[in-house]
């Protein structure tokens, strides 16, 4: 059992994607889906020996997420806007196939990103990674701002319809 616990860690670090994913359609905001996050992460750990590694480990999370779901609601019950409980459980049934197209999104996407010439993977480095404005990539990159918002319209539409074909492609297989 020491073996499964010690292997653990490293498999709860590649489900966090699709466990935000799942916790953000529950919640709805990002600041909240953040928060519960990280508390669903401390009830994982705390429960690890809890954890049946015959079973896939994002259902156990995803289980433990909605109870902390559940739990951040009852503590913010003042809140305005407050679901019923049949209604969450209702979209956190929805939302768990949903995690699997996502994830093949995210892959394709990032397929795509790798196929781009080295300018065009530059520009959305700076993007999306270093979080940069238009202004600040065109003076980091030498271009007009214009000119930086025309390549970044040409790179998405360019990565959408790449990503599009190749999830056609891997759906015709």
């Amino acid at each position: 059992m020491s073996d499964d616990v010690d292997s653990l860690a490293p498999q709860l670090i590649q489900c966090q994607q699709k466990l935000y994913a799942y916790i953000l359609t529950l919640v709805g905001d990002v600041s909240t889906a953040d928060d519960v996050l990280q508390e669903t992460n401390v009830v994982l750990w705390a429960k690890r020996r809890e954890y049946d590694p015959s079973l896939p480990l994002l259902n156990w999370a995803m289980r433990i997420a909605y109870y902390q779901v559940l739990a951040h609601r009852t503590r913010r019950g003042r809140a305005r806007v407050r679901f019923s409980d049949a209604l969450l459980e209702t979209v956190a049934a929805e939302a768990e196939p949903g995690l699997d197209e996502l994830d093949r999104r995210r892959v394709a996407l990032a397929d795509c990103v790798h196929k781009l010439p080295d300018t065009d993977r530059d520009l959305i480095r700076l993007r999306y990674d270093d979080a940069l404005s238009a202004g600040q990539i065109a003076d980091r990159v030498n271009r007009s701002v214009d000119a930086v918002y025309q390549a970044m319209r040409r790179i998405r539409l360019a990565l959408m319809r790449c990503a599009r074909a190749q999830m056609t492609t891997e759906d015709a297989r």
